[in-house]
């Protein structure tokens, strides 16, 4: 299921300097606003869409569930080895 985000700098004064991050918004398809987000990443490859990669830090129980809902388990050899070690 494709999901869509809509990331909105805050507005900036003057043409001159570099645009701020503080007071970005991060809007989720729904119109809410992703609350917690420490750091914004966009990647682009290639005969690809531009993706983003954000973290976040959940500040209510109903975002932690959505995000448990969504993790996915990647198993590595560095992985296993520590789990076997256990």
């Amino acid at each position: 299921m494709t999901k869509v985000v809509s990331i909105i700098p805050p507005h900036k004064d003057g043409d001159t300097g570099p645009h701020k991050v503080q007071g970005t918004h991060v809007l989720l398809d729904d119109g809410s606003r992703l609350e917690g987000v420490q750091k914004v990443t966009l990647v682009a490859e290639v005969g690809d869409v531009w993706k983003a990669i954000i973290e976040l830090r959940p500040v209510n129980q109903k975002q932690i569930d959505a995000l448990i809902e969504e993790i996915k388990v990647i198993e590595d050899g560095k992985t296993t080895a520590i789990a076997e070690q256990t």
